[in-house]
């Protein structure tokens, strides 16, 4: 099974991590609130880090979902940022529902540490985190996509690819039902 990091334990990525957890993964684990990640730690077997940089150095994908632009800039390229503690080739990939440009420059920022990011907001909210069964629109390099797309599985089957950086973000928050197929050119 895969090492992987989970960052922001909030209403949905609480359930995404447990997700993973019960697939059979390692999990890292960090959240702003150090008690949830240490429960889910210790009722599933997660490994508790203290910061999103030891999650970085310890997985070799790291999933995102935090609250806001700003919130995922600072976890994952911020001075205790999961980018800081990653080993060239891990694979970042934010589930936040962010700005695109914001994506974008964090894209640019790993890109130049040789670590490859993925934007992969997802749909189906809290039901669907707990149930697995969430919908990912996911920008970025479709290659590192291909090459982590079975890790997302235990958190959503249902997995759009849909083109460069930034752009699974804006075929989220142009999408409405089947709007998605239209927004996302290799699907």
């Amino acid at each position: 099974m895969a090492k992987l990091g989970f960052l922001g334990l909030g209403l949905m990525g609480y359930p995404m991590a447990r997700n993973l957890l019960r697939a059979g993964h390692e999990v890292a684990l960090w959240s702003h609130t150090a008690a949830k990640a240490k429960r889910l730690a210790g009722e599933e077997k997660g490994a508790f880090c203290s910061t999103p940089r030891e999650v970085g150095a310890f997985a070799d994908c790291v999933f995102v979902c935090v609250g806001d632009s700003a919130m995922s800039e600072a976890t994952i390229i911020g001075p205790e940022g999961a980018g800081q503690g990653t080993r060239a080739g891990t694979v970042i990939a934010d589930a936040s529902t962010i700005g695109p440009s914001t994506s974008r420059r964090i894209a640019q920022t790993l890109a130049a540490r040789g670590v490859p990011y993925l934007d992969a907001p997802c749909t189906g909210s809290t039901p669907g985190a707990q149930g697995g069964a969430l919908t990912f629109m996911v920008g970025g390099d479709q290659q590192v996509f291909e090459r982590v797309r079975d890790h997302f599985l235990p958190m959503g089957k249902k997995l759009f690819y849909c083109g460069g950086p930034g752009m699974g973000l804006h075929a989220k928050l142009s999408q409405t039902g089947p709007v998605l197929a239209v927004a996302c050119s290799a699907c």
